[in-house]
């Protein structure tokens, strides 16, 4: 039997309310575009009823499903289980609440087809709100070089479940997601990963997929080590950076929005730590990526004059790096 032209990978915990939902609008999309496809569904130690709703979907399309189960591990280890069972000549991944449009195959089949691209990123519908949509575009490393930025504040590098990746890019290169962070930033952690050995991309302006993000969600929810998970998609970030020689000062401003990311996450109201525990634990991150106060000193005077009604939580940041310089 011939190998499926997709393999979809779906992390699922306690989502028996909304997986139906979600294997629903992808075997919409199958139905519409007449590919084979293999949805993979890993069941990441739910205590509901989530694989049985899984087991008992009827697809009216050819689209096969496969309910693998393990313990709790988080995402990563999830989707790691996901693409070890992978077939299919592309890669796509999808949350358990999310739905896919029932065209996104089919509007993006004549590139896939031709493999004209490593990576096709299609646009989101975020909430009931098109946050990120893209233009039409080819991307390349030499575009990316020189448009780093920006093309980082437009989600480029985030969120695997708007991408169609080839497997074999994923295959030849054994990327994986790194199971250190648990959840949140892994996605970006494992495209720059991707976009670390690929060479051109296709940016679509389809808006493919309706990701949802409820109030009570883990993803808004405040996590105490989250910091830690920044600091790790940071690794991943530098390497990439290192890997498609971006200019210094594109790498300068990456420290300058690291080390305030980090900064929120540790000095947050919730955070559970004593001041001097809080400042251990920044210098700490500080420590382990290198970072100095002179990488950041003439970021900050830019920034400080752009939005001076941060100047206050700005100059606790450099008083942390101060105080750690001096010590």
């Amino acid at each position: 039997m011939m190998n499926p032209f997709f393999s979809l990978i779906i992390p699922m915990y306690n989502a028996s309310k909304s997986i139906e939902a979600t294997l629903l609008s992808i075997d919409k999309a199958v139905l519409k575009s007449f590919v084979s496809m293999q949805v993979i569904v890993v069941d990441d130690g739910s205590n509901d009823d989530s694989s049985s709703v899984v087991t008992s979907f009827k697809p009216e399309s050819s689209m096969t499903i496969e309910c693998h189960f393990k313990e709790n591990g988080g995402i990563s280890s999830a989707r790691n289980m996901g693409l070890s069972h992978a077939k299919g000549e592309w890669i796509m991944f999808c949350d358990a609440d999310d739905t896919l449009h029932e065209s996104v195959i089919i509007h993006h089949l004549p590139d896939l087809i031709e493999y004209r691209y490593d990576v096709i990123k299609f646009s989101v519908d975020f909430n009931h709100d098109p946050r990120f949509v893209h233009r039409d575009e080819r991307l390349s490393k030499e575009t990316l070089i020189q448009n780093y930025i920006k093309y980082r504040h437009e989600g480029v590098l985030t969120f695997v479940w708007s991408t169609f990746i080839q497997h074999q890019l994923i295959k030849n290169h054994k990327i994986r997601f790194d199971e250190r962070i648990k959840v949140g930033a892994e996605d970006n952690a494992f495209l720059m990963d991707v976009m670390s050995v690929s060479n051109t991309w296709k940016l679509s302006s389809f808006i493919g997929i309706h990701y949802t993000q409820t109030s009570g969600s883990i993803m808004n929810a405040f996590r105490a080590h989250r910091y830690q998970a920044i600091s790790i998609m940071f690794e991943h970030e530098l390497l990439l950076m290192d890997h498609i020689d971006v200019d210094l000062s594109i790498i300068h401003h990456r420290v300058w929005w690291f080390v305030r990311a980090i900064y929120k996450q540790i000095f947050h109201k919730k955070q559970n730590l004593k001041y001097q525990e809080k400042c251990q634990r920044f210098e700490e991150v500080m420590d382990y990526h290198g970072i100095s106060m002179e990488m950041i000193d003439a970021l900050f005077i830019k920034h400080a004059l752009r939005q001076p009604h941060k100047i206050i939580e700005w100059m606790c940041i450099l008083r942390c790096l101060n105080l750690r310089r001096s010590a």
